[in-house]
C-alpha cells in the first residue's frame, strides 16, 4: 500500500484477486476478470499482471494472455513478520461502488464525474495501515498519505468526503487528536471493515 512502486492499478488488481479465490491460486478467465474489474482491454490487464508479478505477489507461467483457457495465478502471501488487515469483501465492493463516479473539481471550478475506485481501494487500505488500536483511529496528514500512495490532495479530499457520506470511513476535521509523542493532527480517520489484524501464514 505504501509502496509507491506499485501502481494503484496494479493494487486493484491484487485486491480483486485475492476476492476471487480462498485459496493461494486464482483460476479465472481473463473475459471474466476484465468484467470483474470493469476494465476493457486485455493490454491492460497484462501489464498490471506484469507489474505484480515483477513485485513478487503474484505468479504465472503465460505469456500472453490465453483466450479460450482460464488463468491460472498463484498470489504469494505477505510476507513473514509484516503486518497486513484483511478488509472484507462487502467493505471492498462498497468502495468501488461509491468510488467508480464522484464529482471532481478541476482548477477551473469545473466539475467533472471520475471514476476513483482504483485510488478509493488504496487508500481505504493506507487508513487501515494506520489505524491504531490504543487510540481508535487513523492520523496520517495529507502530506503523509501523497508521500506514501501518490494520490493527488484534490483526490484525497474527493474520497474523503465519499467515504464519510458512505459511512466507510468516519472523517473528524479540525479537532485537536494527538499522537503517542503529543503530535496535533488535525484530521482523523476511522476506517469501518471487519476488522482482522493478523500475521500471514507462510
Amino acid at each position: 500500500i505504501r509502496n509507491k512502486k506499485i501502481s494503484h492499478k496494479a493494487i486493484y488488481l491484487y485486491a480483486m484477486l485475492k476476492m476471487m479465490t480462498k485459496t493461494q491460486y486464482a483460476i479465472v478467465f481473463s473475459t471474466i476478470l476484465l468484467k470483474n474489474l470493469n476494465w476493457n482491454d486485455r493490454r491492460t490487464l497484462k501489464k498490471y499482471l506484469q507489474e505484480l508479478k515483477e513485485n513478487n505477489l503474484i505468479t504465472y507461467d503465460f505469456d500472453d494472455l490465453p483466450i479460450n483457457k482460464a488463468l491460472v495465478i498463484e498470489i504469494f502471501p505477505i510476507p513473514k513478520d509484516e503486518y497486513f488487515t484483511q478488509v472484507d469483501e462487502e467493505t471492498i465492493q462498497k468502495i468501488i461502488d461509491c468510488c467508480s463516479s464522484v464529482k471532481v473539481k478541476n482548477k477551473n471550478k469545473e466539475t467533472k464525474y471520475m471514476d476513483l475506485k482504483e485510488e478509493g481501494i488504496r487508500l481505504f487500505y493506507l487508513y487501515e495501515s494506520y489505524y491504531n488500536s490504543d487510540f481508535g483511529y487513523a492520523f496520517p496528514s495529507y502530506q503523509q498519505i501523497g508521500y506514501d500512495t501518490g494520490i493527488r490532495n484534490e483526490y484525497i479530499q474527493v474520497l474523503n468526503n465519499t467515504f464519510d457520506k458512505n459511512g466507510l470511513v468516519i472523517v473528524y476535521h479540525g479537532e485537536k487528536r494527538y499522537d503517542i509523542d503529543n503530535r496535533r493532527y488535525n484530521n482523523t480517520y476511522i476506517p469501518i471493515c471487519d476488522r482482522k489484524e493478523t500475521k500471514q501464514e507462510t
